[in-house]
């Protein structure tokens, strides 16, 4: 058996070079908790412009990106010391329209076959109820999420069969971690065990430890939706991550 570790790493701060009309690279730093200075990858795009640098923070809360042909500008809502702070429009006045990426996507762990996608509709904002059936491996999801104010149902991701689990977070609890193990299962590539940490406590495991291990801590956000592949089992599995104040 081998085991992975995953660490969930948070977006301190970006840099980009800008010239008056669009921008031309983009250029990150990320934080573990263990290194003793942050974790630089990039810068990706042009040389021109003139470079920037919003400096580090305590966490990335959104971006606002005004966009038409190409790149116009950028604006980074950061988290320090218990407040918002907004970065300044980096980039020129231009674009059409006006994006905000508050949720990121993670994942999937699993199969990682582009076939019998998963995914829910609208952008969600919190995640209410989970339901999970499971034998030798996890043989379905189904949830309950929140999108633009609306409680919605995915729809079951997986099969009707095995033994049936229940998380009900409703709107005050939600989860901090999620662990689990993928593997074979009679000759496909599944998830054969996860295991839930919410803000009332440990949720499994669902399933037997079998397989490659992997796990997501959520130290500055927490878990508002899944996305992944099924078919008769649940193949791999992936998270929508919100960011919130600490």
């Amino acid at each position: 058996m081998h085991s992975i570790s995953y660490i969930f790493f948070e977006l301190k701060k970006i840099g980009v070079r800008e010239i008056e009309i669009v921008l031309y690279g983009l250029k990150m730093s990320f934080w573990n908790g263990n290194e003793k200075s942050p974790i630089f990858v990039g810068p990706w795009g042009g040389e021109g412009g003139s470079p920037w640098d919003d400096g580090v923070y305590a966490t990335t809360r959104q971006v606002e990106v005004v966009h038409g042909a190409a790149i116009d500008s950028i604006r980074i809502e950061y988290h320090k010391k218990g407040s918002s702070v907004w970065s300044e429009k980096h980039g020129g006045n231009g674009g059409t329209k006006t994006d905000k990426c508050g949720v990121v996507k993670v994942g999937p762990w699993g199969e990682l076959k582009p076939q019998n996608l998963r995914d829910i509709e609208g952008i969600p904002t919190q995640l209410t109820k989970i339901i999970i059936r499971y034998s030798g491996c996890i043989e379905s999801i189904k949830f309950q999420y929140v999108a633009d104010g609306v409680a919605k149902w995915s729809s079951t991701w997986g099969s009707e069969s095995g033994s049936t689990a229940e998380i009900d977070l409703g709107n005050n609890h939600y989860l901090t971690a999620i662990s689990g193990y993928y593997g074979n299962y009679f000759g496909y590539i599944v998830i054969r065990s996860l295991t839930f940490v919410s803000t009332m406590g440990t949720h499994g495991p669902y399933g037997p430890k079998e397989g490659t291990a992997f796990s997501l801590p959520v130290k500055a956000g927490k878990v508002v939706g899944f996305f992944g592949r099924a078919g008769q089992w649940l193949d791999a599995l992936g998270f929508y991550l919100k960011p919130t104040l600490a």
